[in-house]
């Protein structure tokens, strides 16, 4: 499977917030393939997913 970089946009005050979030992303990406990454994305929109992920962390 090729591999590419895809590029988001997130809101960060600091350069080293900035590092946590792209640490946290690549994380998460290297533990889902693509197509359950999208998935989840479409299951996070549910408020009770939503609420379930928050009260974990």
């Amino acid at each position: 499977m090729a591999q590419q970089d895809v590029l988001i946009q997130v809101k960060v005050s600091t350069d080293l917030e900035a590092r946590h979030v792209q640490k946290a992303l690549q994380t998460i990406a290297n533990n889902f393939k693509a197509q359950e990454l999208v998935s989840i994305s479409k299951k996070i929109e549910l408020p009770l997913v939503k609420l379930k992920i928050k009260s974990m962390i």
